[in-house]
């Protein structure tokens, strides 16, 4: 199968389009966090959101989305309260008031067998009927060690391969560097998924003491990144052919204005 792996796209409206144009050559767009900005209105991202992954849909595209810590997908997150401080037309309340009705705004956009998102393990199915299990870990960590339980249950009973996705990528790893999150790098270690996807380390790809995949004992650890500075039309992101054994990087580089391409051979 064909995944293209991305994170950090802060409501970049061009490159949720890009992505739109994109998904018909992939079984599977996973996003591993931030798909907004957090230091704009949060209501009307949400909202493209929704109206995007409905998009994607007719794309038939699988989607995979985990939060960030821009996205205010926490329990117990104001989102009702942002609804009646802000000024809407009546179609957009009655539209927004979808999310209020929830533990986390993004259990919205779930659709069992096509979108997973937060909290949750679900399989994902190909048009060929290739499988992937899929589990979304929340920026808030609620749940983490059961929801690792379960999906290595789902593996163990399937034997599909098994994608996590934790926006912090796992410290002591070449994606996530001496700052990246340890528990994420222990958990790795005991219950070893095919692949983690992650991001929040923008500059991790970029760095001579980084890069975009790392192999932990057995687990393929993949961060994107993001363009140190604005210029690029799309996103940086990962293609993934789990058949050729492959994961292709595509980096921007925004000093000479160019894209990078790098590429990790599975082992």
């Amino acid at each position: 199968m064909r995944l293209m792996l991305l994170s950090d796209l802060h409501h970049r409206i061009d490159w949720f389009e890009w992505i739109a144009d994109q998904a018909a050559d992939f079984d599977i767009v996973a996003i591993g966090g931030d798909l907004l900005n957090g230091f704009d209105g949060l209501l009307p991202q949400m909202e493209f959101v929704r109206n995007w992954a409905d998009q994607m849909m007719v794309g038939c595209a699988c989607l995979a989305l985990a939060s960030g810590n821009h996205d205010g997908n926490h329990i117990g997150s104001s989102v009702r309260q942002l609804i009646s401080e802000t000024s809407l037309d009546a179609l957009s309340r009655r539209r927004l008031e979808a999310f209020a009705k929830t533990d986390r705004w993004m259990d919205v956009l779930a659709r069992p067998g096509r979108i997973v998102v937060d909290g949750v393990t679900d399989i994902l199915t190909t048009e060929n009927g290739e499988q992937l299990i899929v589990t979304c870990i929340p920026w808030d960590v609620s749940g983490e060690k059961e929801l690792w339980e379960v999906g290595a249950q789902v593996r163990d009973q399937t034997n599909a391969p098994w994608l996590v996705l934790h926006h912090e990528a796992p410290g002591g790893t070449l994606v996530g560097g001496t700052m990246g999150n340890f528990p994420l790098f222990y958990h790795i270690l005991e219950f070893h998924p095919a692949f983690v996807l992650s991001g929040h380390f923008h500059d991790q790809p970029y760095r001579k003491d980084g890069s975009f995949a790392d192999h932990l004992e057995g687990t393929w650890c993949f961060n994107p990144g993001h363009p140190l500075r604005e210029g690029s039309a799309a996103p940086n992101h990962i293609i993934l052919d789990t058949k050729a054994g492959t994961a292709e990087w595509h980096g921007y580089d925004t000093a000479n204005r160019c894209w990078q391409k790098k590429e990790a051979v599975l082992s």
